[in-house]
């Protein structure tokens, strides 16, 4: 018989981001919740297994996650190799790279190669078997089970396994402990390998060894006076030798110092010098994260401790999309990649990265000092390091240096110098200071530095030399100290240095040099070799440097060195003295002075979206904003890193012209959803190369499962070779990349091994 043997190789590609750094400003988090598939949305254990994979104990099944789906395990009672129960309370692998899954009904073994469960019996009831808190593995192998029963100690191969209690608070004959100290939540092995016994009757301090593995009595801490100030103890951590972080239900957390055997108190009313104090006495989770700061999980809020700063808190916000999913945060893990999974009590996961970018916004809130409309279509920086604003109905913001409107201008039917009209469509800054404000119906104001009012230009039906519309799209001076001034509807005017009311009229239809492609003008652009550019809404104009008269650039059928489209929307020249144009529905344009040609760019070469609403430069990279996300592009390279609301921007639209770069490296696009700001510098590669793994096989479009003894006799995460008789010939195998941060980002390339070359 002859068989078919496939070798598929895979190389993925994972586009992310570092933001260098951390609590500057708000951690932004992203979620999984049972809108992802997460089977339920109390959280009570999580880890990564040696795999990648990512396993979640919840209040209803067992999850596992490999970035793009959950595969959902749960008790069955016609299956003894189903769980338990569907209740998972803790999660644990061991050395010998073994899950062990407990459960609120006894504690389970998952065997991988044929992808179910053991069920272990605990206590000395098989009817009542024990809800499992937590379970660890000692140096020399031995399984810890802390239960609601006692402390179990587990040893021995998956078939052939002895279960020992080893403390139950009753069981020590010469010791006297409270009735609920046999109800453990947690057993810590110190750096000096003694046991560390979280109980709800306190915390007791073993030597290792004996026939249990639980010796002699070293400490009895209990509520007391100079001991703990809340008996019910959730874990232990030794911060640094000899001194132990202690984590109780209602009194914060208990700091053991053995050498001068006294105990301190860090609690919400602690005033800890350091810091912010925790945002909750009731503390059930910490872990060390890679670079030695301390994440904290209580019943309110998530806390951030590094030593020498104190605590930072954490609280969901309701308006915040990117804050955490619920304030009662269970456990925390980190996995390798380095995010931080917090699992919550009512809103499944919540999960930060430090590689994640943190995008700033400034949108209408309704809080003091709050964007005054929420449409930007208009951006400009002054020499104090303010920021005008235009808005689509709200008028004109002016937002002070420390990102904090100050004073907003509008129209107001009473005062003849106000504002002419709130929908504002462009803002410039002349070489004199002089604030330019191009409206929609309303015509030009002017605000000079020393005076209050504005000045307003407008549209004289009856004088020709006049501005020819009042809808002023665009305004640029040259180095003459000319204005060309862009309306919709009345073409490009000229206003030259030294007049006052003459404008010079560009339009379709005029002889030249006043001929111009289109009435609707939506950019005027001056580069640096002094060509006066004109996007409109049919063609580009040029007016080369030294010449009167305007050449026209039109997309040309069957011509893919014309320009992409018509309607032009956006024109920038980056450090190298390239000039770009953005399109409306067409991408991107890159031009060839000396060829008189583009070279297009489109979502096929990785743009967010083909229109092209504000383009930047930073470090060599162009920053695009567009109707569909922001992106980054290196021209050198070709690629485009692209950012949409999954990373944390509030909006995907972003308004025409609303893009600048501040002089400190800052940049800012507006859209319908306000201001987003970020710094370039700040954002790079992780350099992070996530696995590569199969999941599943389908064979003539119908799942198989793993079985011995059959085509799949282990799962293809296990083994992943596979053989196939040549009649089995029309197959289908799943596969995952197991990056959890931005996984839509992952790029994969595949190659079938001696039928392709590449």
């Amino acid at each position: 018989m002859r068989r078919i043997l496939c070798s598929l190789v895979f190389f993925c590609s994972l586009l992310s981001l570092s933001f260098a750094q951390m609590h500057a400003q708000e951690a932004r988090f992203f979620h999984l919740s049972t809108k992802d598939g997460l089977s339920q949305s109390t959280v009570f254990s999580m880890l990564q297994d040696h795999q990648d994979f990512i396993w979640i104990g919840t209040r209803d099944g067992l999850n596992l996650y490999d970035a793009s789906k959950f595969r959902i395990y749960r008790t069955a009672l016609s299956d003894s190799t189903s769980l338990s129960d569907s209740y998972i309370t803790s999660l644990f692998e061991d050395s010998k790279k073994r899950l062990w899954v407990g459960t609120a009904i006894g504690l389970n073994l998952y065997f991988r190669d044929t992808d179910d469960f053991k069920r272990i019996a605990i206590g000395s009831n098989p009817a009542v078997e024990p809800l499992i808190y937590a379970i660890t593995e000692d140096k020399n192998g031995y399984i810890w089970i802390s239960s609601n029963q006692g402390l179990y100690r587990i040893q021995g191969k998956d078939h052939d396994i002895s279960v020992q209690l080893a403390f139950n608070g009753r069981n020590i004959s010469d010791q006297s402990f409270p009735n609920n100290a046999g109800n453990i939540q947690q057993l810590y092995h110190d750096q000096k390998n003694r046991l560390w016994v979280s109980t709800n009757g306190g915390l007791y301090v073993f030597s290792a060894g004996g026939e249990t593995g639980v010796n002699k009595l070293i400490y009895s801490f209990q509520r007391k006076a100079g001991q703990l100030n809340n008996d019910e103890v959730r874990f232990v951590y030794e911060m640094k030798p000899g001194v132990f972080w202690i984590g109780t239900k209602e009194g914060g957390i208990n700091v053991f110092n053995e050498v001068s055997k006294s105990f301190t108190y860090l609690t919400t009313k602690s005033g800890f010098s350091e810091g912010a104090t925790l945002s909750s006495n009731d503390v059930r989770s910490l872990i060390k994260d890679k670079r030695g700061g301390y994440w904290i999980g209580t019943i309110n809020g998530l806390n951030y401790y590094e030593e020498g700063r104190g605590f930072r808190n954490y609280f969901k916000k309701e308006n915040d999309i990117n804050s955490l999913a619920d304030n009662s945060i269970r456990p925390i893990f980190q996995d390798r990649r380095g995010s931080i999974w917090i699992g919550t009590y009512y809103g499944g996961i919540s999960v930060y990265d430090r590689d994640l970018p943190v995008f700033q916004h400034y949108s209408k809130d309704g809080r003091p000092a709050s964007r005054s409309y929420n449409v930007v279509s208009g951006i400009v920086q002054d020499k104090k390091g303010g920021y005008w604003i235009g808005t689509e109905g709200g008028g004109l913001d002016y937002m002070n240096s420390s990102k904090k409107v100050v004073r907003n201008y509008s129209h107001q039917q009473s005062q003849a110098k106000s504002l002419s009209n709130n929908h504002v469509k462009h803002i410039f800054i002349d070489s004199k200071s002089n604030v330019w404000i191009g409206t929609y119906s309303g015509g030009l104001n002017i605000l000079k530095p020393d005076q209050q009012g504005f000045e307003h230009i407008k549209n004289d039906p009856n004088d020709a030399t006049s501005l020819s519309s009042n809808n002023v799209y665009s305004i640029k001076e040259d180095h003459q100290g000319n204005f060309w001034i862009g309306t919709y509807g009345g073409g490009l005017n000229l206003k030259k240095a030294g007049t006052k009311g003459y404008y010079e009229q560009y339009m379709p239809g005029k002889r030249p040099p006043y001929n111009l492609s289109s009435e609707m003008v939506r950019t005027v652009f001056i580069d640096s070799r002094r060509n006066v550019w004109v996007g409109t809404e049919n063609g580009l104009n040029v007016k080369w440097a030294g010449k009167e008269s305007f050449d026209v650039f039109f997309p040309k059928v069957g011509d893919a060195h014309s320009i992409s489209g018509s309607i032009i929307l956006s024109i920038f020249e980056d450090s190298k003295g390239r000039l770009w144009v953005g399109t409306s529905k067409e991408g991107l344009n890159l031009f060839d002075y000396e060829k008189k040609q583009f070279k297009r760019y489109t979502q096929k070469d990785g743009l967010p979206g083909n229109n092209i609403v504000g383009i930047l430069e930073d470090a060599n990279k162009l920053w695009i904003s567009t109707n569909n996300g922001i992106c980054s592009f290196n021209p050198e390279k070709g690629e485009f890193a692209p950012f949409n609301m999954k990373d944390g921007l509030l909006g995907n639209e972003f308004s025409i012209g609303a893009a600048f770069k501040g002089s400190d490296g800052e940049i800012l696009f507006g859209g319908t959803h306000g201001i987003t700001s970020f710094y370039p510098r700040q954002i790079g590669s992780s350099g992070y190369s996530p696995k590569v793994t199969f999941t599943d096989l389908r064979i003539h479009n119908q799942p198989i499962d793993p079985q011995r003894g059959t085509l799949l006799p282990v799962q293809l995460a296990v083994n992943p070779k596979l053989e196939l008789p040549y009649n089995k010939n029309t197959f289908s195998i799943d596969f995952a990349t197991l990056n959890y941060v931005t996984p839509e980002k992952n790029k994969y390339a595949y190659k079938l091994e001696g039928l392709e070359e590449d």
